[in-house]
Formats: structure tokens, C-alpha cells, sequence
């Protein structure tokens, strides 16, 4: 990843994980809401790449990887996963969206800045997820990754 690209990155999460200690670690995102002002979130263009996560949960245990080659849902008793085509994310006030489907499966991810803990370690994540796969919705945390290249 370029340089410019890579800081720019850094210091919008930097800058959203110090705005979402303000808020409610129990709020649950939805849509963006009336009034909301212009968002900081990075936008997933051809010049900067897809944005990259990596998302977990506990109790039940999942992961999820949002990358240039899709997204990949993972469990303990799916270590391969469910694997979506690659989507651009939508950014929605200060939230994170993607939704894709591959077959007979969907899935919709939505991340948003905020201390985070996944409820098993002192870990503190920069984000919180919501991931509904098919009619089953998971809650957890998240971090940015730097993608890989193709």
C-alpha cells in the first residue's frame, strides 16, 4: 500500500477509535441517523484499494476478513468458511457496510468506530461488527488491516 494511503488509514482510525470513546460500548448501529454531519470513514476506491477488516466473536465463536478478495466467514466448525465476492464498502454516518451474497447465502457486515472487548481477553478492539449471515446475526469487535495484494 502506498504510503499517503497507509497514514491517511492510520490516523482515520486513530481519530474514530478516540471518537467512539464517547460513546455507548452497547450501542447497536443501524442505519445512519437524521442530522448525522459528513462521515471520516475512508471511502474503498481503485486508488486506495478495498478497506480491510478483521472481525471476531465470541459465544458462539466466528471471524469474518473483509479484503480485496471478498469476505470470508469463519467458525470453529467451518475452518474454510463461506467465502462472498468482493464488495465496496458503504460508509453510512460513522458506519461501515458491506452486503454480498454467493449462492444461497448473504451476508452483511457493518463495523463502526468504539472501544471494544471481545469478552475473553484485555484486548481492547478499535471497532464493533454486527454480522448477520443468512437470518443468523453475530455481534463482536474488529480491527483495519493493511489488504493484500492481489
Amino acid at each position: 500500500m502506498r504510503e499517503p494511503i497507509r497514514a491517511s488509514l492510520i490516523f482515520t482510525a486513530c481519530a474514530l477509535a478516540a471518537y467512539g470513546c464517547n460513546r455507548s460500548s452497547r450501542q447497536v448501529r443501524g442505519e445512519d441517523s437524521a442530522g448525522r454531519g459528513a462521515s471520516a470513514l475512508p471511502k474503498a476506491t481503485p486508488a486506495n484499494d478495498t478497506l480491510a477488516f478483521h472481525a471476531i466473536g465470541t459465544e458462539p465463536f466466528w471471524s469474518l476478513d473483509v479484503g480485496p478478495t471478498g469476505l470470508r466467514f469463519r467458525t470453529p466448525e467451518d475452518t474454510l468458511g463461506a467465502l462472498f465476492p468482493p464488495v465496496a464498502a458503504l460508509a453510512s454516518g460513522d458506519t461501515l457496510r458491506w452486503t454480498t451474497s454467493s449462492g444461497s447465502a448473504s451476508v452483511e457486515a457493518r463495523l463502526w468506530p468504539g472501544t471494544c472487548s471481545d469478552g475473553m481477553s484485555d484486548r481492547v478492539w478499535p471497532y464493533h461488527a454486527a454480522v448477520r449471515l443468512d437470518t443468523t446475526a453475530y455481534r463482536g469487535c474488529a480491527e483495519p488491516r493493511v489488504p493484500e495484494r492481489r
